[in-house]
């Protein structure tokens, strides 16, 4: 075991730089709409995966599924299998479709599934799945979480297919037994694999728009898509709300770092 957390202890990122209280919302959204038909929504989720030929599954089916999952066995599976589906039926189409990479590590970080979280990254049939950055930020916090910190790189050996630049630094920790040194250890490794990968300077264009405002975009064109006008309308107005926000804090960023 490692050093135990103890008063203002910061972890690798905010729930909210993770997008977690976000998600934490819709999950408790989605909760009260299905709180009739979870059980069959669920079952008639499975039946469809069960099928044999083409059953698709659906964007909102996917969404509704991980914000009604729980830690257990059947739910992790079900998860697991809609994952592999999804991106079967959409290898080679990356553009205009809903990025669910990021929502299936948040589900497995909300409920505590590191290695559900670690399978799904090794998994070759995820191959693309988890092209984000975020993804893997979401993957690495869980497990730092976790005190998996040996596992925290040396596990995402997929990670250079998606140009997550940090090295593979921490597999020097396993042979590590005193959990002061490990400690010590982890954070000047954790600087020095981060000076490498982004530089000691921040750049001098940053993008301002945070991974809230870009998930609302994507949802907002989901909607788009599936011809549903109303809520299209709604996520659009809470895009600009959103980039008034992102655009205030990129300035207030930008005045205090002159």
């Amino acid at each position: 075991m490692g050093p135990q957390p103890g008063p203002g202890v910061r972890h690798l990122y905010t729930p909210a730089a993770l997008n977690l209280d976000h998600y934490a919302r819709q999950r408790e959204e989605t909760s009260v709409r299905f709180a009739n038909i979870e059980t069959s929504f669920k079952a008639r989720m499975k039946e469809l995966l069960a099928a044999q030929g083409k059953a698709m599954i659906f964007t909102e089916d996917f969404k509704n599924a991980l914000h009604l999952a729980e830690d257990n066995e059947e739910d992790m599976g079900l998860v697991r299998e809609m994952s592999r589906r999804f991106n079967r039926q959409h290898e080679g189409l990356r553009f205009g479709m809903y990025i669910f990479g990021p929502v299936v590590m948040r589900t497995y970080h909300t409920l505590k599934q590191p290695q559900e979280a670690l399978e799904a990254l090794h998994d070759p049939e995820l191959c693309g799945f988890f092209d984000q950055l975020v993804s893997h930020q979401v993957a690495m916090d869980l497990l730092y979480k976790a005190e998996r910190y040996p596992q925290k790189l040396k596990d995402l050996t997929c990670a250079h297919e998606y140009a997550v630049a940090v090295s593979n630094r921490f597999d020097v920790l396993g042979a590590l037994e005193d959990p002061v040194e490990l400690w010590d250890t982890f954070k000047r490794e954790t600087l020095q694999a981060a000076k490498e990968c982004i530089g000691e300077l921040p750049r001098a264009r940053r993008g301002f728009v945070s991974t809230e405002t870009l998930e609302n975009i994507e949802e907002s064109h989901a909607a788009m898509l599936a011809g549903k006008q109303d809520q299209h309308r709604a996520l659009s107005r809470r895009t600009r709300t959103l980039l008034g926000r992102d655009k205030k804090r990129h300035v207030s960023v930008m005045r205090e770092s002159t």
